[in-house]
């Protein structure tokens, strides 16, 4: 069965997010294994205020003990309190899902394309601090 589909104005290429602070809700979250084995935390955001709202954003924290600090700065900006982010934690990524947050996303270019990536994750209601 044939159905209408409007596609105007649909591009197969998103404009990226442009740099700057969103107000953000974890909607997934998952523990990965990276191409050479290691595990990573895929965050996906959903921008939930301003002209950007229901765009997608996305962010990986890796699991490498030298990397575990920026993991951690994103638990406590979920409102995680660091006393309990002490000694060995057990992390369950259903947790997080629906915690409010700031994104700060910057512009990045990869393999010749330019894109926003999230850079960091804030404390939600965090608007236009100083990076």
């Amino acid at each position: 069965m044939a159905i209408n589909i409007n596609m105007t104005g649909v591009q197969v290429t998103p404009t990226p997010l442009p740099p700057g602070y969103y107000q953000a809700e974890v909607v997934q979250c998952e523990i990965k294994k990276s191409q050479n084995g290691n595990d990573y935390v895929s965050w996906g955001f959903n921008i939930t205020e301003g002209d950007y709202a229901g765009r997608k954003a996305w962010h990986n924290s890796s699991l490498l003990p030298q990397s575990l600090w920026s993991f951690k700065k994103t638990l406590i900006a979920l409102g995680f309190p660091k006393e309990d982010l002490a000694g060995e934690i057990q992390f369950d990524p259903a947790a997080v899902l629906t915690l409010q947050c700031t994104l700060v996303v910057v512009e990045d270019e990869w393999q010749g394309v330019t894109k926003g990536r999230v850079d960091k994750v804030l404390t939600a209601g965090v608007i236009g601090a100083t990076m």
